[in-house]
């Protein structure tokens, strides 16, 4: 999808028509039009404009995905007397400066209830991203386990780490979490991760 695919289908999608994208960036409904068409391409000013009106990132604007976005590996640890380690696969979504962390499937390597329990958690998180720095929360919601909590977790290259946060009335709890494009490198940073604690 190329920039007039990029313009057209998130109009559509946010219910917008081209006379009231055009007033929202400051712009023409010619204009718009043209852009749409392929006609012209908008100017640097003009894009930035659009895309956060578009709710999506420049690089999405040109045509591309967010490097973010597909699925993923997660390993993370509970900070439990055995260091059990989870992982699961999830799959990331970013629009803008919004990303969507949604796991697809995880496995827990504890042995008693209370991890079996927490083999089947359906957790899911919203971020918000900021060049490489991702702040947020995530929620669990299953009839075994309830909870909220915080990540603060860095966007490299290959992986994304950090520390999430569970809050409850009970006492709160914390841990590591890695995010990588493959299993064994999420186990590998999460083992360094805790090593270097």
């Amino acid at each position: 999808m190329g920039t007039p695919d990029a313009i057209r289908v998130n109009r559509v999608k946010l219910g917008l028509t081209q006379a009231q994208l055009a007033r929202e960036i400051g712009v023409d409904t010619r204009q718009i039009n043209r852009y749409e068409t392929g006609e012209t391409e908008p100017t640097l000013a003009i894009a930035r404009r659009l895309a956060d009106k578009l709710r999506i990132t420049m690089d999405e604007l040109a045509g591309g995905l967010s490097p973010l976005n597909g699925t993923w590996h997660a390993a993370w640890h509970n900070l439990t007397p055995d260091k059990a380690l989870y992982t699961g696969a999830v799959e990331l979504a970013q629009q803008g400066h919004h990303l969507t962390i949604q796991p697809l499937r995880g496995r827990g390597s504890g042995r008693d209830t209370t991890d079996d329990a927490r083999d089947e958690l359906v957790w899911s998180a919203e971020v918000f991203v900021d060049v490489d720095t991702l702040l947020g929360g995530y929620r669990i919601d299953t009839p075994a386990f309830r909870g909220r909590g915080l990540l603060n977790l860095t966007h490299h290259d290959t992986t994304i780490d950090g520390t999430w946060v569970r809050v409850a009335i009970s006492g709160s709890s914390t841990g590591k979490l890695v995010l990588a494009r493959n299993l064994d490198a999420a186990l590998t940073q999460v083992n360094e991760l805790l090593d270097s604690e």
